[in-house]
């Protein structure tokens, strides 16, 4: 946005003070100042050279008033201690006697204010010198003397303005547009409007778009002799919306869509009338200023501690010198004993100015904040509370990346997976705006994602694994939903690689490593007895669980679910609820001294009913002891040819060794006597 520095010399003598100092201040004390410049504008046969401001929008966001050249002379006024002129204008309680030109508002929210008034024996020619050098100097095309002078006073008080050609027009309405329609604008383009889009009509015609556009049947030309004007006030929201479906942002959508204060709409008027009898037309009123009220923006009361004030700023301030800044910007605010009490200027948004946060700003950057010396907080030091949870996520998430592609997929589902693996969600909680008509479902497990994930890879590759640690969202009886953490992974191996049994059990060694490094030692793997997933099935799956209460489940994918995620594979999966697990510190690691003296390794096979489980087994074994032992590994099931019948052959390897000595031959063949003495006393066997 450009600002002229002779433009802001109407209102605030800036006389003796260098340009290039303005910038700088300004951009200290309100905005960003891209640069300072010298334009040379050309008018007819004279030339003049102005200084342009070029303003960074962007620094602007939360600053309406900064959008008009006026708010900045208020601005450049404050910062340099000047007086400030006011704007002149015209009293429009003169034409109280006039009728009334007709206006409903029909979205009193959408519009919380407007104001239109009628001109009548207007003249249309071009504008005088003065208004079109302005107007060039700040990157703006004269057209005839009412459009010039709208875009004028938008320029000067950042209050958009709009002239309609008033032949046929017998009333004005606000009101969306109702059904899809295509309207043209002034700039002869057609417009595809939707129903909620908001419109100016005249009876039950459009004649624009609200704070945006005019249309082309509406427009001032030059045979235009009445006028209606225009000064509201819309939603900033509701102009965004349209502007952004419809491809068209204006200088005056630009300005709405900051939330102009309401009080600003009945000066543009009264400044339009002003400046039109200064350009040699008479102000012919055919109606007084009528106004349709929506739902203004009431001004806010703010109080302030002065303690407050001192400590937030770092420093204190003289309770004379905070009044004189805030009145220099147009604040009237006063002390009640230590108790600032101002409110929001007629000029500045109650989105911009409504808390003491917001007053304390304000005193600061005028005060300078180049005058406040920096330093730190003064805060006691305190140890931060441990985050266990995030911590055990992290000792998983370091656990597993040995060996595991960590993924991460969003929170939904897509509706479209869900259909192809036949599985419905209970209790899902869903989503009131999508980002997408197949994303309306939050995901009530992780496996489901992980499972597209192997869908999509399967096809270049046979063999990998992938693992993710998120949120699943739960529906409950007693509140909309709850949020709790899983870990999930699949494991996708050639079919032909690995046996089901050896692949479930590859997978169940890493739960168990998962399981001891966050200290839990008592799970136990049960078999599951009705599948509840298109992913489960009884005898290929298991349930975890530690004491009654079910904390995951493991297992291998159906060969059903297997085809339709591609190729010849074989997928062992697990999921684990980890606020399930109780809520203990993680096991750390531990470390010893690696012995220098070499271990031994000794495989058994053990042959075992097949009708009963490893656990039953395990527990058999973990009663074996020798001084000797240094920690079992299970290896591997087999079940088959060479095998009596209804029998299983359990392979595990015992590390045996000594902290004194290499072990000697005596000494082994003592362990293997001890430990096949102990498998007699419990009717097992080893494999021949």
């Amino acid at each position: 946005m450009n600002i002229s520095l002779d433009w802001i010399s109407d209102y605030v003598d800036i006389g003796g003070i260098d340009p290039e100092t303005i910038a700088e201040r300004v951009t200290l004390h309100c905005a960003e100042v891209e640069e300072l410049r010298r334009a040379t504008v050309q008018t007819g046969e004279s030339s003049d050279t102005v200084l342009v401001l070029e303003i960074d929008n962007k620094s602007l966001t939360h600053r309406p008033d900064l959008w008009g050249h006026y708010g900045f002379a208020r601005e450049i006024a404050a910062i340099f201690g000047r007086p400030i002129r006011k704007l002149q204008t015209i009293d429009l309680d003169n034409y109280k006697s006039l009728p009334e030109f007709p206006v409903k508002n029909d979205d009193p929210a959408s519009c919380p204010i407007y104001h239109c008034m009628e001109f009548s024996d207007i003249s249309i020619q071009p504008s005088p010198e003065w208004i079109q050098r302005r107007l060039h100097s700040v990157g703006q095309r004269p057209i005839n003397s009412i459009i010039d002078l709208t875009n004028y006073v938008m320029l000067e008080t950042g209050q958009p303005t709009h002239a309609f050609d008033a032949n046929g027009l017998l009333e004005i309405r606000v009101g969306p547009m109702g059904a899809e329609a295509h309207f043209c604008t002034l700039d002869g383009k057609s417009r595809n409007l939707a129903p909620e889009d908001l419109m100016i009509w005249s009876g039950a015609s459009p004649i624009a778009i609200a704070g945006i556009m005019g249309g082309a049947s509406s427009e001032v030309s030059g045979t235009t002799r009445r006028v209606i004007l225009e000064s509201a006030n819309f939603e900033g929201s509701r102009v965004r919306r349209t502007t952004a479906r419809i491809g068209l942002r204006t200088d005056a959508s630009q300005r709405f869509e900051k939330n102009q204060p309401s009080a600003i709409a009945e000066t543009a008027v009264a400044r339009f009338a002003y400046l039109l009898s200064k350009c040699g037309e008479p102000v012919r009123a055919a109606s007084r200023l009528s106004t349709a009220t929506g739902n203004p923006r009431m001004e806010a009361e703010i109080r302030a501690d002065f303690r407050e004030i001192s400590s937030k700023i770092g420093e204190p301030i003289p309770k004379e010198k905070i009044i004189a800044i805030l009145s220099k910007l147009g604040f009237d605010a006063r002390f009640e004993r230590d108790s600032l009490i101002t409110h929001t200027p007629p000029h500045r948004s109650v989105s911009d100015i409504s808390l003491p946060e917001d007053v304390i700003e304000e005193i600061a950057r005028i005060y300078g904040y180049d005058r406040i010396e920096p330093a730190l907080p003064r805060i006691p030091m305190e140890p931060e509370v441990e985050n266990l949870r995030l911590r055990r996520e992290h000792l998983i998430q370091k656990l597993l990346s040995a060996t595991f592609f960590e993924v991460k997929t969003y929170s939904w589902f897509d509706s479209d997976w869900l259909s192809t693996i036949g599985f419905k969600p209970a209790k899902s909680l869903q989503l009131e705006n999508p980002s997408t008509s197949s994303n309306k479902i939050m995901r009530t497990n992780v496996v489901v994602n992980l499972l597209r994930v192997a869908q999509e890879n399967s096809a270049r590759r046979d063999r990998f694994s992938l693992f993710e640690i998120g949120r699943a969202f739960r529906g409950t009886e007693r509140s909309r939903h709850r949020e709790v953490t899983h870990v999930a992974a699949v494991d996708i191996c050639p079919r032909d690689e690995i046996g089901p049994a050896e692949h479930f059990f590859r997978v169940k060694r890493t739960l168990i490593d998962i399981l001891l490094r966050c200290d839990v030692a008592n799970c136990t793997f049960g078999q599951l007895a009705r599948a509840a997933a298109p992913w489960e099935s009884p005898g290929r799956s298991a349930i975890m669980t530690v004491g009654l209460e079910d904390i995951g489940r493991c297992g291998i994918l159906p060969d059903q679910l297997t085809t339709v995620i591609g190729g010849k594979i074989q997928i062992a999966w697990f999921e684990l609820n980890l606020d399930a697990l109780p809520a203990i510190r993680p096991a750390e690691g531990s470390h010893r001294t690696i012995s220098q003296f070499p271990p031994s390794r000794q495989d058994f096979s053990i042959l075992w009913p097949a009708g009963r489980t490893y656990a039953a087994l395990a527990t058999i074994l973990d009663d074996f002891q020798h001084p000797k032992t240094l920690h079992r590994e299970f290896l591997n099931r087999y079940s088959g040819k060479g095998l009596p019948d209804e029998m299983e052959s359990y392979t595990f390897r015992y590390h045996i060794g000594s902290e004194t000595g290499t072990l000697t031959r005596s000494e082994i063949d003592d362990f293997i006597d001890n430990f096949i003495n102990f498998l007699g006393l419990h009717d097992l066997s080893l494999k021949q």
